[in-house]
Formats: C-alpha cells, sequence, structure tokens
C-alpha cells in the first residue's frame, strides 16, 4: 500500500480554502474579507502558524463540509510582537459556532494565557450553529467563562466585523476593549431585523448598528470607516496595552519631560476641550481615546507619559457641567480595565457633581457613584489627580479624594473645590447677610464672590492636606511626569 501523504495533504489544502466560491465572493460583495484575509493582514508576513485545521465535531467524511469548522485560529507576531487569534469563518457554515469550533477558540485564548501574550478574537458569524442545539450553547459558555477567568492576565481584543449577536455578542464584550467598522458591524442581544419588526418599520431604529453600539449602547469602543483602517487601528492600540499582567510596553520618549505647556493659563476658568489638555500633557500628542462616541461628558483615554501608558478619565466641562449617569459607566468600566491591565490612572477633574435630573435619578444615578466610587476605591495602580476648574460637592468625593486611594492630588489655582457651589454656598453661609441688605441681589452676587474667592478656592483643601498642591497650569506636564515616576508607574502584577 503506498503512502498517504498526498491524500492527508491534498485533504488539508481543500480545508485552508475555506467556503466555496460563491460564498467568497458574497463575503467580498458584502464589503468583507475573508476570516484568513483578515489574519494575514492583521499578522507580520509569514508569521502564522495555524492550528487545528482538522478540528471537526462531525464524522470524517463530513469535514471537507465544515472547512477548519469555520475557525481560522493559531498565532503569530504583529511589529515582532507575540499574539494569538483566532478569525469567524462567515463562509463556512456563516461562522456559526458550534462545540469543535468553541473548543478551538477555547485552545487559543488557553496557550495565549499560557504564553503572556494578548489575544485577538475576529467576530463574524451568525451565531449558535442550531444543528448541534445544546452543544452550541455550551461552547459559547465555555468562551466566556474561559475569557472571565483571563480578564487581568492578557489583554483581549475583539473585532466586530460582521454579525454579533445574542451570545457572540455577551462574549466578545467581556473583552477588554472592542472595535467596530461602519456599514459591516453588527452587535445587539438580538438582530436590527427582530427590533425592526417590533418598531414595525423597516430599517427604522438601527439598532445593532456599528453607530448605534458607539453612541447609544456602547457596545463598541471605537468604530472605523474600513476594515484596513480597523486593522491599523488595532496595531496601534496594541502599543499601548500589555502582553500581560506581568510586561508593561515602554516606548521610547523623544518629548521633553520639562517641557511646559503655556496654553493651559487660558483653560482656566474658562471652555476648552478636555482633549486638548490630554494630548498637551501625552509624549507627542501620543493618545488612543477609547468610546469617544459613547458619553460625551467624560473622556477615557490611553495616552504615553515618559514612555509609559496612562490611562485618563477625563470630565468633558464644555459638554456637561455634572456627571451622567452613562459618563460614571464609561469611567467606572475604563478604570477596571486599566486596573485589571496594570495601567495607571490620570483623573482630570472639571465638574459640578452629581447630575441634577430625575430621568437620571429613576435609572440609577446614585448607583452609577456609588459604581464609580468602587472602581476607584478597588483600583491597586498608581493613580494621580488634577483639578482643573471644579470639584463640587460628589463630584470631588467620587473622583478626586485621596480617601479612595488617590496617591497624589494636584489643582491648578483656578479650581473651586467646596460641598456647594459658590451661589448656592453663598445663599447658605451668608443667608442672614443676604436678607438683611438692602439690595439681596447685589448682595447675593457679591457674597458669592467672597465665598469662590476664599472659601472655595484650593488653599483650604492644600491646608487640610486633601491636595498635594496647586500648581501653575504651565507646569503640569513636568508634574504629572514627576508624580508617576515617583509612584513607580504600575507594571502590573509584579
Amino acid at each position: 500500500m503506498g503512502s498517504n501523504a498526498p491524500y492527508v495533504l491534498a485533504q488539508k489544502e481543500k480545508l485552508l480554502h475555506g467556503g466555496n466560491k460563491e460564498a467568497v465572493e458574497a463575503q467580498h460583495s458584502a464589503g468583507k474579507q475573508t476570516a484568513r484575509e483578515r489574519v494575514n493582514a492583521i499578522l507580520d508576513k509569514s508569521t502564522f502558524v495555524e492550528v487545528d485545521v482538522f478540528a471537526s465535531s462531525r464524522a470524517n467524511d463530513f469535514t471537507a463540509e465544515v472547512p477548519c469548522e469555520g475557525l481560522v485560529a493559531g498565532f503569530g507576531t504583529i511589529g515582532g510582537r507575540p499574539v494569538y487569534i483566532y478569525s469567524q469563518d462567515y463562509t463556512v457554515m456563516d461562522g456559526s459556532v458550534g462545540k469543535a469550533n468553541g473548543e478551538k477558540i477555547c485552545k487559543v485564548m488557553k496557550m495565549a494565557a499560557e504564553n503572556g501574550v494578548p489575544v485577538i478574537g475576529i467576530l463574524d458569524s451568525a451565531g449558535a450553529r442550531v444543528a448541534e442545539g445544546v452543544d452550541a450553547l455550551d461552547a459559547f459558555a465555555k468562551v466566556m467563562s474561559l475569557a472571565s477567568a483571563l480578564k487581568g492576565l492578557i489583554p483581549q481584543v475583539s473585532l466586530v466585523l460582521g454579525p454579533c449577536i445574542g451570545a457572540s455578542a455577551i462574549a466578545a464584550r467581556i473583552s477588554d476593549v472592542v472595535l467596530g467598522v461602519s456599514e459591516i458591524s453588527s452587535m445587539g442581544a438580538y438582530s436590527g431585523y427582530v427590533y425592526d419588526a417590533i418598531e414595525g418599520k423597516e430599517n427604522s431604529t438601527g439598532i445593532c448598528s456599528a453607530e448605534y453600539c458607539s453612541k447609544e449602547s456602547g457596545l463598541i469602543d471605537v468604530v472605523y470607516g474600513s476594515e484596513a483602517a480597523c486593522i491599523a487601528g488595532l496595531k496601534d492600540l496594541l502599543a499601548y496595552l500589555p502582553s500581560s499582567c506581568c510586561d508593561m510596553p515602554v516606548a521610547d520618549c523623544s518629548d521633553d519631560l520639562n517641557r511646559d505647556i503655556p496654553e493651559f493659563d487660558a483653560f482656566m476658568d474658562s471652555e476648552y476641550d478636555v482633549r486638548d489638555v490630554i494630548s498637551k500633557i501625552a509624549d507627542n500628542n501620543s493618545v488612543f481615546e477609547l468610546a469617544a462616541g459613547f458619553s460625551s461628558s467624560v473622556v477615557t483615554s490611553l495616552i504615553r507619559i515618559n514612555g509609559k501608558t496612562i490611562g485618563v478619565v477625563a470630565n468633558q466641562a464644555k459638554e456637561s457641567e455634572s456627571l451622567k449617569l452613562s459618563g460614571m459607566k464609561k469611567a467606572s468600566k475604563f478604570i477596571e480595565t486599566c486596573d485589571l491591565m496594570g495601567i495607571s490612572l490620570l483623573t482630570l477633574v472639571d465638574n459640578k457633581g452629581l447630575s441634577k435630573s430625575t430621568c437620571a435619578e429613576a435609572h440609577g444615578i446614585v448607583s452609577a457613584g456609588a459604581d464609580l466610587v468602587q472602581a476607584y476605591a478597588n483600583a491597586t495602580v498608581s493613580k494621580v489627580a488634577l483639578i482643573l476648574n471644579n470639584a463640587i460637592g460628589s463630584g470631588y468625593t467620587v473622583m478626586a479624594s485621596k480617601s479612595l486611594g488617590v496617591d497624589m492630588v494636584y489643582s491648578w489655582p483656578s479650581a473651586q473645590i467646596s460641598a456647594m457651589d459658590a451661589v448656592s454656598s453663598a445663599q447658605v453661609v451668608y443667608a442672614k447677610e443676604i436678607a438683611e441688605s438692602e439690595d439681596p441681589v447685589a448682595a447675593r452676587r457679591e457674597y458669592t464672590e467672597k465665598f469662590a474667592k476664599y472659601n472655595g478656592n484650593p488653599i483650604n483643601a492644600a491646608k487640610s492636606g486633601l491636595i498635594d498642591d496647586i500648581i501653575d497650569p504651565i507646569n503640569t506636564r513636568p508634574v504629572l511626569v514627576a508624580a508617576f515616576e515617583m509612584l513607580g508607574f504600575s507594571n502590573g502584577c509584579c
């Protein structure tokens, strides 16, 4: 009997082609690459090493009908940095997840954890493989359980490059970061068609679209205009993330650590974009913003200071002077993610407390505030806060309080720090004087200015040791560089 090598190699070659010609053409017509094309576009050339090509939950003679179980998986490098990767193949049974498919995903995730490197998931699937019944559902449960167990050990990034509905969406959102592409990404508990049916109007809601997930539900952190842009964004993101909890990358820093920022003088007591503050603090404007479209009242970004990654939570006062429910949820999630990955935190504070809204009250703004407090208090990474213009009431307590474990708290001289805003505080503290004055309106104005100048300024907080220093805004970068250097940044579990 002759060697069976030719037969085996021919079978493998057949599997590597994925779905049939018509399925591949349909994928391209939808503006999407195939699973294998995506892997090759992400990884350095000729570095992909595939695993479990022959995996199958069916009989051997049925293998060819489900090439690679609808999942391309293995490892390679990105910019010379090792990663593990899996990519759902929509050209094979619509990328549906079955038992063997789920086992491949789990195998890759476990290998990534054992080697201490990131795992990247490319999601493009119709969901559970119905023919496999409960085994398909259990496959999702295993992936979810493992993804949860690996939180904080290695970075997990999901690229939603097609449908990602139901259990798939839940599994994807366990990832640390989710990226998507306009027009082709969809993510939600149910398909957009289901919600259209409920509304009774075709394409009336836009629910589950990439834009909706970015701005309304917050399921996708960054949306790009094309797959190529998304892949470029992924590579940029990875440069900010550790390979594991014990391996934080450090980039070369060519920016002056003692660089002054004269523009910050104009930001005191005036409207400004906090993104300008963030970018000017960072090394050479190195900023990767997450969840930009979701809750504009808070900005969450990864930046570099002296080459090291820092997570920034910042109030966007020009959008909202108060803390909104959605903004606090966004901040809490970001803080927890940074803490899990050993990324130090910088908080830029400028708010006048919780939003005064009956709707927010009904939907749990107090609970969101409690979650934010817990996120800060439980975070073990280095934490630095800078009060820009306002830290009023609960806004100070939940974001800038040393008692929540903030290591260093600084303030610009323009800051107002008090239990209530200056107007309300003056009405309480100087109620008698205002009431007895000949002109209550003028008196209220006078006492408001008096309270702001003598009671609400940061000197009182500094006298109590609650602020470590009141700094000249121009010197913001050197002060923050020194603070993080002194704290040693955070280098994960090691």
